[in-house]
């Protein structure tokens, strides 16, 4: 399995997150990290002209689901987890992404008495995948169509 990640640390310590993904790739030589590479940058400023701006998107036709995981069903039915992300990734060969986002898991509990609009399912999640599906200006409305319900399953 491939492992890719992203880790913004805005004012935080890069050496600790260094650290700390090293030693979980030592632990999980299972997983194929690629190309590992690590920036730090002086100001939000000049990581977005080093990295986002050279590949201007002007915009891309593409759908997004995404589902919150709960914690319990992670530590409780690690077998059905793994099953959906594996049938998600046979989607891979329609050009299909799944991304998932390790969250805080219930923080957004510790607040006071204060009404909010926050999703209850925020409250217990452990993960948060998010399925895309992409297609080029070319591709037929009724393979379009097809990708879409995909994106729905």
């Amino acid at each position: 399995m491939v492992f890719r990640g992203v880790f913004h640390v805005p004012n935080g310590n890069l050496t600790a997150v260094i650290e700390a993904l090293s030693a979980f790739a030592a632990r999980n030589p299972d997983l194929d990290f690629g190309k590992t590479a690590f920036f730090n940058f002086s100001s939000f400023y000049d990581y977005f002209v080093s990295l986002l701006e050279p590949s201007n998107p002007t915009g891309f036709n593409g759908l997004l689901s995404s589902r919150l995981i709960p914690e319990t069903t992670v530590l409780n039915l690690p077998e059905k987890v793994a099953d959906a992300f594996s049938k998600a990734r046979g989607q891979s060969g329609n050009g299909s992404v799944l991304l998932g986002h390790i969250v805080a898991g219930g923080q957004v509990s510790n607040i006071s008495n204060t009404n909010n609009s926050v999703n209850p399912g925020w409250r217990t999640a452990l993960l948060h995948m998010v399925y895309s599906q992409a297609w080029l200006d070319t591709t037929p409305e009724y393979i379009q169509n097809f990708l879409a319900t995909e994106v729905t399953r």
